[in-house]
């Protein structure tokens, strides 16, 4: 298992219920296909943990650990998912969710940017509302396969990802407009292997205390 994500109570963005508190999410890197597209197959893990006492930098690895790349979350771009609330309830319905229009099932197009994100509403891949666990498990937050890394650009990085915008939505449009004026020059590049284009979901039962955790991908 690999250290995949690590996230920090952070209101309003991330809610674990306590400020001392973090989320960890672990990942098989099998050469082999771990199933971690299914919440329940061990091969994604996540936990959430109280840590009382931090120390300001990073653990050192042991010897022979394998280094993974590292990316630092800095800020949060704040946006509206411009969903009625009436329609919150069908987007963890596979039929009804496929019934709203397309406008209200991505709100934001295919935007890749997008796909990294913390409360509101899941925002689904192509398979839709699939594979997520049952209540009292609410959704929490999704990480997208690819990052959009500022201050890089195509040239920086090996694994690098074009953001396809050929025709781009008014959304989509707003909000690539809101980026570029914070963050001009970026690139994209892979966080983690979901099926090589996925999310990856996080659910929270908080029933528990801590909350229980959940994860897994889909594309």
């Amino acid at each position: 298992m690999a250290l995949l994500a690590q996230f920090q109570h952070h209101l309003p963005v991330i809610d674990l219920g306590d400020d001392q508190r973090h989320l960890f999410l672990f990942q098989c890197t099998s050469d082999n296909i771990c199933p971690s597209y299914e919440y329940e197959s061990g091969a994604g893990q996540a936990f959430v943990w109280q840590v009382n006492n931090r120390i300001s930098a990073a653990t050192n690895p042991p010897e022979t650990a394998e280094l993974l790349p590292e990316l630092w979350i800095e800020s949060w771009l704040p946006s509206e998912d411009q969903i009625p609330v009436s329609q919150t309830s069908k987007f963890y319905d596979h039929r009804e969710y496929f019934a709203l229009p397309e406008e209200q099932q991505r709100p934001w197009g295919f935007f890749e940017q997008y796909a990294t994100k913390f409360g509101g509403l899941p925002y689904w891949t192509n398979a839709g509302p699939s594979g997520f666990p049952p209540p009292p498990f609410e959704y929490l937050g999704q990480v997208n396969q690819c990052q959009f890394v500022p201050g890089l650009t195509e040239d920086d990085v090996t694994n690098e990802r074009r953001s396809q915008l050929a025709a781009p939505t008014e959304n989509e449009a707003e909000l690539l407009a809101r980026i570029e004026a914070i963050q001009p020059a970026a690139a994209m590049v892979n966080l983690a292997n979901f099926g090589s284009d996925g999310v990856a979901y996080i659910f929270l039962d908080r029933t528990s205390n801590p909350p229980r955790a959940v994860w897994y991908w889909n594309r």
